[in-house]
Formats: C-alpha cells, sequence, structure tokens
C-alpha cells in the first residue's frame, strides 16, 4: 500500500465510502467523498481518480461543504446519486458531477444504492425503511420497513448494495446485523440472515 496525500486538510477527513468502476477489465474510475466532522468547511468533498487511486482531483464544489455521508454511481460513472446527511434529500447528477439536481424526500436519512442495469432505479432508505425509484428519484415507493426484531434490535438501514454479478439481486444490511435480499431489483425483500442471533450465537446488541 501506498498513502495518498491530497490537500492540506486531508489528515482531518474521513472517507465514509469509495466507489470504483471497471474500465475496460480494469479498475479505471473511483470517487470517493472526504468529511472533516469537526469543521465542513475542511472537507475535501468529492474527488473522483481516472487512474485507480493514484492521482485524485476534486469535483462538485458545490457539495464540499456539505454532510454527504452517501453516495453511488451508474456503471459508467456518469449518473451520481448522493445523500445529505439529516438533509431529508437525495441530489443526482447525470454529467459526472457538474451539475445537479435536488429531489426532497422526508423519509431520505440513509444509504442510496443506484442499479449497474439502470441508471434510474435507486434504492435508498431512511432509518428502518427502504424505498425505491424507477424514475431517478422523482417519484418514491417504500418496499421495506425492518422495524425491530423480537430481542429488541433496532434494524436501522446503513448499507444497500446490488449484486455485482445480478443487478435483480439487491442486498441491505441493518445496524443490528439483519440481512435482507431482493431478487427482483429491490420490489420485494426477505429476511436472509440475523447475523447476531443465527451466525454469533447471541440476541444482544
Amino acid at each position: 500500500w501506498v498513502q495518498v496525500s491530497e490537500g492540506s486538510s486531508a489528515d482531518t477527513n474521513g472517507f465514509w465510502r469509495m466507489e470504483s468502476r471497471d474500465a475496460g477489465g480494469a479498475v479505471g474510475l473511483v470517487l470517493t467523498f472526504g468529511m472533516d466532522y469537526t469543521d465542513l468547511d475542511q472537507n475535501l468533498g468529492f474527488m473522483r481518480s481516472v487512474d485507480g487511486g493514484v492521482t485524485w482531483t476534486g469535483f462538485a464544489d458545490e457539495h464540499r461543504t456539505r454532510q454527504i455521508t452517501s453516495f453511488d454511481a451508474s456503471s459508467d460513472g456518469q449518473t451520481i446519486y448522493a445523500h445529505e446527511r439529516s438533509g431529508f434529500a437525495n441530489w443526482r447528477s447525470d454529467d459526472g458531477g457538474v451539475t445537479w439536481s435536488s429531489y426532497s424526500h422526508s423519509n431520505a436519512n440513509g444509504p442510496i444504492a443506484v442499479s449497474p442495469a439502470d441508471r434510474n432505479v435507486v434504492v435508498f432508505a431512511g432509518r428502518t425503511t427502504l424505498w425505491r425509484s424507477t424514475n431517478g428519484l422523482t417519484s418514491v415507493v417504500q418496499v421495506l420497513e425492518t422495524g425491530t426484531t423480537s430481542n429488541g434490535v433496532q434494524g436501522v438501514i446503513h448499507d444497500i448494495e446490488f449484486a455485482a454479478s445480478n443487478p435483480s439481486v439487491v442486498y441491505a444490511a441493518t445496524e443490528g446485523y439483519l440481512v435482507y435480499r431482493s431478487d427482483d431489483g429491490g420490489v420485494t425483500w426477505s429476511l436472509v440472515a440475523d447475523v447476531r442471533g443465527d451466525v454469533l450465537g447471541s440476541s444482544t446488541p
């Protein structure tokens, strides 16, 4: 490993998420967002690498001082969806982050993911709910309510991932170690694993 330092505030920035996209069979495009949790003015913001992470450049300066805690990109990296923490809004760009549109959703307060097969199919979380859009966030439909398990573990959703090998398969994981799966692109969901209870052998947080 070689440490890459970009910008004077790099040492105070955290990078919650990093997304890579293949280019001719090799990882070429990589996106991330740098955030200083104590001083948003020191954020590095959105950064892009087109050489597999060797060199980086900033983009989407209008988002630099926001708390962008989740984002995802289409297969070609041109359509980017981002969630602003506690803002109850999602953002969309169709030109690689040059211009953005905001979509206010009172339920938007968690991770967001876009289908690798269709840039208009989006799944995002609102704490214990999952929402799905087929038109790029213009309209949304609730598709899952995780609630709280019988042993009191709250199902706050922390991650959503489309399977790279099959875009019809989507996973959602909660802070209570519950894993949900959809086999129809996020339309219907089922609980497939209670990792804390079934794997770790403990039903308490």
